[in-house]
């Protein structure tokens, strides 16, 4: 039986039995249990608003050459997790072409990163109440490069234990669930006893195949399946830290 969180930590109406989900027991002398020993957690639309910002860096890029992307059509891109080589393949061009658009994408995201990029609602709060209490990773399918520049505006990276990039987890990207076992390594955790908290389907996918409950945070660019699949269902990370203090 899955469990799910509902808005505000109230038991959501559907069709299938769920039951309410605390993150902490808590134990003797007002100090609490972690249900948890590592929380790892997605960047891009569960941390930080970074999606938008980079389906514009996209678009442009693709502009560029002469190319007219939609919001929509990279939307449907960034859901299905296809690689931006397989992205300019629907317009004919080869992998010879994607040195030169990833310039000008890179170049364009950045960029707005370093100018633009916010906390998502709640995320930096429930990171301040996390920290120091279980160990923290961070894994997700941007390079380094965008995960400096985010840094260099928002400071995030000082809450995490480990950090796994699109650089250390090459063509394994999610779903595949290289990323989440080689952070669960690092940070000398089984898999089963660390909760992967996300905002895509191919992050439920990803922490399934690593044997790991994965916790939905439903924003933006959340597809329905991604919300019927996950363990757990918070509205925000607002939510999230909520929950978490019960």
């Amino acid at each position: 039986m899955r469990r799910k969180w509902s808005w505000l930590g109230k038991l959501a109406m559907t069709k299938a039995p769920m039951v309410q989900v605390s993150w902490f027991d808590y134990a003797h002398h007002d100090t609490f249990a972690m249900k948890y020993r590592a929380l790892l957690f997605d960047l891009d639309g569960t941390l930080v608003n970074s999606i938008d910002l980079y389906g514009e860096a996209v678009i442009e890029a693709f502009r560029s050459i002469g190319i007219a992307v939609g919001k929509e059509h990279f939307r449907e891109w960034y859901g299905r997790a296809m690689h931006f080589r397989d992205w300019i393949a629907e317009f004919g061009y080869t992998e010879d072409d994607v040195p030169l658009l990833r310039r000008s994408r890179d170049e364009h995201y950045i960029a707005l990163l370093k100018e633009k990029v916010t906390w998502c609602k709640g995320a930096e709060e429930a990171l301040n109440f996390l920290y120091g209490k279980i160990p923290l990773g961070l894994i997700t399918g941007s390079w380094k490069s965008y995960t400096d520049a985010i840094d260099e505006r928002l400071g995030d990276n000082r809450y995490f234990q480990t950090i796994i990039t699109s650089d250390d987890m090459g063509k394994f990207m999610k779903p595949h669930p290289h990323g989440l076992l080689l952070a669960a390594d690092r940070l000398k955790v089984k898999p089963e006893d660390c909760l992967y908290v996300g905002d895509q389907l191919f992050d439920v996918e990803a922490a399934q195949a690593a044997g790991m409950p994965c916790c939905i945070v439903h924003g933006k660019f959340t597809p329905d399946e991604a919300i019927q699949k996950a363990d757990i269902v918070v509205k925000s990370m607002r939510e999230l830290k909520a929950v978490a203090e019960l």
